[in-house]
C-alpha cells in the first residue's frame, strides 16, 4: 500500500492521467464512466518530415541578416517564425481505446507503483449505497513489450470504441466499435 496513488473521482484531464508504459509502448488513462480513455502511444512513431518553410531557397542566415539591416521585422517574424508552427520531428499519436460504461457516476483510479498495475473502478452511487459497476485493470509488460486490459463487467454494460488518428482518412469513414456481445469489430 506504500507505493499506490489513489484518485477517488474521475480524472477529467489528459495531463493528469494515470500513466502506464514499458519504454516501448505506453498509455495515459483518464475520463469518466461514459468515456474511460486509454490514449495509446509507441516510442517509434514520429513525423520527421522537413517543415515546408525551411525548404525555400531564401531561408538562409544571409537573408535574415539582410531583412534585419533593412528593418523588416514583420517579414522576419512571418518568414523565420513560421517553422515554429510546424515543429518536427514530432511525436504522432497511436490512437485511443474508449470504454463506454452504461452505469456509473465516476471512476476511482489506483496506480500501484511497485507492480506498475492500474485499476479503475466504475462506481455507481444510488441513494446512500455505493457499488462497483465494473472493474478495469491494466498494465504494460516490461519484457514482451505488450499491454493488457481486463474488464470485469457484464458484456451488455459497456462497449469499446477504437479511435485512430485520421492521418488523411476520409471523414465519412465510421468509427470502429467493439461489441462485447459479438466479440467483433465492426
Amino acid at each position: 500500500m506504500k507505493y499506490r496513488l489513489k484518485f477517488e473521482k474521475s480524472i477529467t484531464r489528459w495531463d493528469e492521467a494515470i500513466p502506464l508504459g514499458n519504454g516501448r509502448i505506453g498509455s495515459l488513462v483518464w475520463g469518466g464512466p461514459s468515456a474511460l480513455r486509454f490514449s495509446m502511444d509507441r516510442t517509434d512513431i514520429w513525423d520527421r518530415s522537413t517543415p515546408m518553410y525551411t525548404e525555400r531557397e531564401d531561408f538562409t542566415y544571409a537573408n535574415l541578416v539582410k531583412l534585419a539591416k533593412d528593418g523588416k521585422t514583420g517579414e522576419i517574424r512571418e518568414f523565420f517564425d513560421a517553422p515554429y508552427q510546424c515543429p518536427t520531428p514530432t511525436k504522432l499519436p497511436s490512437g485511443k481505446l474508449i470504454f463506454c460504461f452504461s452505469d456509473g457516476d465516476h471512476v476511482c483510479s489506483e496506480l500501484d507503483l511497485e507492480t506498475a498495475e492500474a485499476k479503475f473502478a466504475i462506481v455507481s452511487e444510488k441513494g446512500t449505497s455505493i457499488a462497483e459497476a465494473a472493474i478495469v485493470e491494466s498494465f504494460c509488460h516490461a519484457v514482451t513489450k505488450t499491454g493488457m486490459i481486463r474488464v470485469s463487467a457484464s458484456a451488455d454494460s459497456f462497449r469499446v470504441k477504437l479511435e485512430h488518428p485520421d492521418f488523411g482518412r476520409p471523414e465519412e469513414e465510421e468509427e470502429q466499435v467493439y461489441d462485447p456481445m459479438h466479440r467483433e469489430i465492426s
